[in-house]
């Protein structure tokens, strides 16, 4: 994935959405606009395994919250099932 342009054809960018949209309080409409502008993004993909691989659990990205991308990151990469096996020893 070392093609960054994937990101211009993002639908926040396509769309020339304001950036703080993405990025939500704890408000559950901010988030759900945030969401629907990711619906059907034609680089969801690129943007969910880029926030993977940088660890970028912030805003909103793929249709998830960065909590939920932390979340499916500690469930099921390696790195996030090994940090949590090394919690679970302490």
């Amino acid at each position: 994935m070392s093609d960054t342009n994937w990101r211009l054809r993002g639908s926040c960018v396509t769309q020339r959405v304001d950036p703080d949209v993405m990025y939500p309080d704890s408000n559950a409409a901010d988030e759900f606009l945030a969401k629907r502008i990711c619906n059907g993004c034609p680089v969801s993909t690129d943007c969910f395994l880029d926030s993977i691989a940088n660890r970028d659990w912030e805003g909103v990205r793929a249709e998830m919250t960065g909590k939920q991308r932390k979340d499916w990151f500690d469930q099921n990469h390696p790195d996030g099932k090994q940090a949590r096996q090394r919690q679970v020893a302490a």
